[in-house]
């Protein structure tokens, strides 16, 4: 019985998981029209982490899973998807309190653009795998 109520009590929190990071993020997440470089800013900067941490993964699936370790071709996929992953969204929260607002604005609109541009580019990732 414990068990089975544990493994209830995770599945319950693990649906409310998504909605409260949608939450916070929406929150704190706001698109001025009067400041339109904050959203380029934010895009340019997604684009630029993602093609290096790709490049990276590329270099790591290439010298170590593929050459040096041999290992089946789903621990490259992983090696990917981790580095597809976006910032963690609470790094807002570690900012000082003196921190500029317009900074902390940068912070979060970057981290909720590299969110949406991170679950693309892994439903390109896991369509192409599967060609």
């Amino acid at each position: 019985i414990v068990g089975s109520t544990l493994l209830e009590l995770i599945n319950l929190l693990a649906s409310l998981t998504v909605p409260l990071i949608v939450l916070s993020i929406g929150y704190q997440l706001k698109l001025d029209r009067k400041n339109p470089g904050l959203l380029r800013l934010a895009v340019i900067t997604t684009f630029i982490r993602l093609a290096l941490s790709l490049l990276l993964a590329t270099a790591i699936n290439y010298l170590l899973i593929d050459r040096l370790l041999q290992l089946d071709p789903l621990f490259q996929a992983a090696v990917y998807t981790a580095f597809l992953l976006p910032p963690p969204f609470p790094i807002p929260i570690y900012m000082p309190s003196t921190a500029n607002d317009s900074h902390r604005q940068e912070i979060v609109t970057t981290i909720s653009v590299h969110i949406l541009i991170s679950l693309a580019a892994f439903v390109a990732f896991v369509v192409l795998r599967q060609i």
